[in-house]
Order: C-alpha cells, then sequence, then structure tokens
C-alpha cells in the first residue's frame, strides 16, 4: 500500500502529533507499505525555512512553502504530491483537510482524516470556530472516507458532524520508554508546548503553596515556548521565590527527553483542555505517576488513585493531598501505571488503522 501523511508540521517539529505520525509512519514502513509525509516548511512559531526534501529515519519528507493566515496555513502546493499513492491520510482540521477533501473530485483518491483535537483546544475566537464547525466542517466532512477520532472527547464532538466515525485512541511507542529503575518523587515535569491553554500559571501556584512543606522537590517543565509566555511565566516563579525549584528547559532531544521522563516520578499537567494527552501515556509507560487537570480527555486515561490522580488546579492546596502520599503507596501507582501503557502499545492500534484504509480503499 503507497500512503501519503499529511500534517501541518513534522521532524524535525516535535509535538504529540508529529511523534504519532513518525511512530505510525514507521510501523507502516515495518509492513512493507511506502509512506510518505508532506508538511509546512517551518515549524510553528518559528521563522526558520527548513529543507524541501529530506528523510528521517527511512520516511521521506516532503516541505512546502504556505500562507500564514494565524488560524489557517494555506498551502496550495500539497495537491502536487498526492499522485501515485493509494490512499492520503489527513492529520488535524484546517486548511490540508479542507483543500484535499474540495479536490477529491479531481484526484479521486480515498481520504482518512484524524482529528487530533480539531480545533476545540481552547475557547478563543469560539464564534468564527462554531461557524467552521456547524457550517463549513459539516459540508466538507461528507466527502472524507473515514474519519479517526483519537479520543473519546474527539469522536463525542465530531459524531455530531459525520457519520463516519471511529474511535481509534493514540497508540505510543512505551518500549522506548521503559524503565526498572527507582523512581524519584522529588522529581516533578511537565511536557508539552508551552501554551495559554496548559496553564502552566495554575501549575506554578499549586506547586508554590507546597514547595516550602516539601522543599526537596523540585519542577522541570519541558517544552517549546508555543504562545509565547515564558517570560511572563519566569517573572512569576521569580515573584514566588522558587528560581531553585522550578526550571524551564525548553525543546530538548527525544534522547533527553525520554531520560528526564523516566527518572521524574510525577508528570503534573494543569491544561484545560486535551484531545488526547499523549506525554501523559509516554509518562505511565515509564512509571511516572500522572498528576493532572480533572478534564474529560485526562478522564480517558488516568484511573484515581489506581493509575494516577485527577485534581482541580483552580483549587487551592489540591496538590498537597498527593504529596503526603506514603511511598509504598506510589510505588504500587508506579508499578499499575507501567501495566496500563500496555493497552496504548502500537501492534493492536496499527490493525485497525490498517483494517480502515483497506475498507476505505475496497469500497
Amino acid at each position: 500500500m503507497k500512503i501519503l501523511h499529511i500534517s501541518h508540521h513534522f521532524w524535525p517539529c516535535i509535538g504529540g502529533t508529529e511523534k504519532y505520525i513518525m511512530d505510525l509512519c514507521l510501523e507502516q514502513k515495518k509492513k512493507k507499505n511506502t509512506v510518505e509525509v508532506v508538511c509546512l516548511n517551518k515549524c510553528s512559531g518559528s521563522k526558520k525555512k527548513l529543507k524541501g526534501t529530506e528523510t528521517i529515519k527511512g520516511i521521506k519528507i516532503n516541505r512546502i512553502p504556505f500562507w500564514d493566515l494565524r488560524l489557517y496555513k494555506v498551502a496550495l502546493k500539497v495537491t502536487e504530491f498526492i499522485e501515485g499513492f493509494d490512499l492520503i491520510h489527513v492529520h488535524g482540521i484546517g486548511f490540508f483537510s479542507d483543500f484535499i477533501l474540495a479536490k477529491k473530485n479531481q484526484h479521486k483518491k480515498p481520504i482518512v482524516i484524524s482529528t487530533h483535537g480539531g480545533i476545540y483546544h481552547t475557547n478563543k475566537k469560539s464564534l468564527i470556530k462554531k461557524f467552521y464547525s456547524d457550517v463549513w466542517l459539516n459540508h466538507h466532512l461528507k466527502k472524507a472516507d473515514a474519519i479517526i477520532a483519537d479520543s473519546e472527547n474527539d469522536f463525542d464532538q465530531f459524531k455530531k458532524i459525520s457519520k463516519k466515525v471511529v474511535l481509534v485512541q493514540n497508540a505510543v511507542d512505551t518500549k522506548k520508554f521503559v524503565y526498572k529503575g527507582k523512581k524519584d518523587f522529588n522529581k516533578l515535569i511537565f511536557v508539552g508546548r508551552i501554551s495559554k491553554n496548559k496553564r502552566i500559571d495554575l501549575l506554578i501556584n499549586r506547586f508554590a503553596e507546597v514547595a516550602e512543606k516539601f522543599p526537596d522537590k523540585k519542577l522541570e517543565i519541558i517544552g517549546e515556548d508555543f504562545d509565547g509566555i515564558v517570560k511572563e511565566l519566569k517573572t512569576k516563579v521569580k515573584e514566588k521565590k522558587m528560581e531553585k525549584k522550578v526550571f524551564f528547559r525548553g525543546k530538548i532531544s527525544e534522547k533527553k527527553l525520554i531520560k528526564k521522563v523516566k527518572k521524574a516520578g510525577f508528570h503534573l499537567s494543569a491544561s484545560e483542555y486535551e484531545g488526547f494527552g499523549m506525554a501523559i501515556i509516554e509518562s505511565i509507560a515509564a512509571g511516572t505517576i500522572p498528576i493532572v487537570n480533572n478534564i474529560k480527555a485526562f478522564r480517558e486515561l488516568v484511573k484515581e488513585d489506581k493509575t494516577g490522580y485527577l485534581i482541580d488546579f483552580k483549587e487551592k492546596n489540591s496538590l498537597k493531598k498527593v504529596f503526603e502520599k506514603k511511598e509504598k503507596t506510589l510505588n504500587k501507582i508506579s508499578k499499575n501505571c507501567i501495566k496500563e501503557a500496555k493497552n496504548y502499545s502500537w501492534k493492536e492500534k496499527v490493525k485497525e488503522i490498517e483494517k480502515i484504509y483497506k475498507n476505505c480503499i475496497n469500497k
């Protein structure tokens, strides 16, 4: 099978969606499929142009120029790469999904759309999003051969728009994160894009409340400054006199990230919206206990007091009850996490996706 994946961003731009596409491509290559990727020629928030063509881990990447309309990235050259493929898999909702579906009568290729959180990450521009969802998407998504919702949250949103939605939760290369060493419950991490919807401000507030009582605990915030808010977050840390307890690591290599995830005792996230939460699954694969905001996406992944903790980060002192847990209890939770992560391995998920592909091609 010849499969073309289309996404706004891909390697070396690193995020949950980018990692998912890379792992999916590698799994598909193992099954002797021909796989390529088309994406934009800049990472999000960067002015640096990337190479037009590059091969990484055996995956050919085609990068194209675009007009940046902030909420909408227009890249008309995408259709130049479609010829010769059996199926097109578009990741995310936006220009690429709209344009490829609009051109379907011309290229006549089966199209699979993966939602990856859709357009619902924040309430920002909610009137525009409502029009786009209720009118524009409602029309265009009818042309898709299949829509893969990667979380129950996405499934609930998109089933209102289309009857072709199938739930296939994201998979993670859990083998990378296997760790048999002793967990350090004084090491805390946040991993993800540093954006407003992640509510790192709340995370810092809650940590500050308990930092004095638990002086050995340190928090590392790992990720790219997506919304340009690191400066104000550092100011908040300074105001709370926590410069020796909270550290901003920025974007780091995959190798360094895996090492930090393995050694950390807890993964914290105060996010107010997530499509899925892939970074959380990577952490639980390493036995790193999630302490996450009590939102729908995280309730899908975390079982309270069994594989982590769901708290309200807007509630004062909500971290205290977790940090007071005995180490014996935490070690048990950590082992439960490792068992739970096996449910998200690629072996079964790639079979589900392959079945969807074949149904689209053969119908």
